[in-house]
């Protein structure tokens, strides 16, 4: 028997090509018993990994240390006139050059940071979590909306607080049955829509197809002409208010 880490055969590792699937074998690679990939937009599990004999090495954490401070003026105003809204909690690492975000659960707490490039650095977004028994996915807006909206990135997800939804960002496309799970928790019987990016509409409609027996009333799907975080505020919230499905 054989136990070790390799690279995900679901997600490939992200773009730093980790090696972040913990499996344990008889004859790798071939007959793979059980196996979980730590990865927090991943999660891709074979066989049952909660009956593996022994625990299961996890890979090391990164942890955010670069200084960072408020965004400046220009900073500001750049954010306001790309995307729509004010941030004001939004904070920025000189260093990284990129914006600073923090991923918090349903109950406000959080599960670490999202280092964003808007500069065209490769790759985009870098992901911290600080727990790794929950999903990396971050809530925001208002509990006791009608309306929860899942999404692919923290952007849309701010800008759907704004026109008053509660959002879930997914940090990515994969929607895995721990995420399906907590935001079928949370939304408890709300109308739940998911509406990732304009190029993502096929992925949207496979997850929906998937894991949309969890929810209740069933899960819905938007068909966008653009992403969420550059349509504006108030065409979001007619949307929501009209029971809108497409935005072309």
């Amino acid at each position: 028997m054989m136990r070790g880490r390799m690279v995900c055969p679901e997600c490939g590792g992200g773009s730093e090509k980790e090696k972040s699937f913990s499996y344990i074998a008889q004859s790798f690679p071939h007959d793979i018993m059980a196996g979980i990939c730590w990865r927090a937009s991943c999660g891709h599990k074979v066989g049952n990994p909660l009956r593996l004999a022994g625990p299961i090495a996890r890979p090391e954490r990164r942890h955010f240390t670069a200084d960072t401070e408020m965004l400046d003026t220009e900073k500001a105003e750049w954010f306001l006139k790309t995307f729509g809204y004010e941030h004001p909690d939004l904070l920025y690492a000189p260093y990284l050059d990129r914006f600073i975000y923090t991923v918090r659960s349903a109950t406000g707490r959080s599960r670490g940071v999202i280092a964003r490039s808007f500069s065209g650095a490769k790759p985009k977004s870098l992901s911290y979590p600080t727990e790794w028994d929950v999903p990396f996915i971050g809530w925001n807006g208002l509990s006791e909306s009608s309306y929860v909206v899942i999404v692919e990135d923290w952007v849309s997800s701010e800008k759907l607080a704004v026109a008053g939804a509660l959002a879930v960002s997914l940090q990515g496309t994969n929607f895995s049955l721990q995420m399906a799970t907590e935001v079928a928790e949370v939304a408890a019987g709300r109308k739940v829509i998911l509406a990732l990016d304009a190029d993502a509409y096929g992925k949207s409609l496979e997850i929906a197809l998937k894991h949309g027996a969890a929810f209740s009333p069933c899960l819905r799907v938007w068909r966008l002409g653009m992403d969420l975080k550059y349509e504006p505020v108030e065409r979001i919230r007619k949307a929501l208010a009209n029971g809108e499905l497409d935005f072309r």
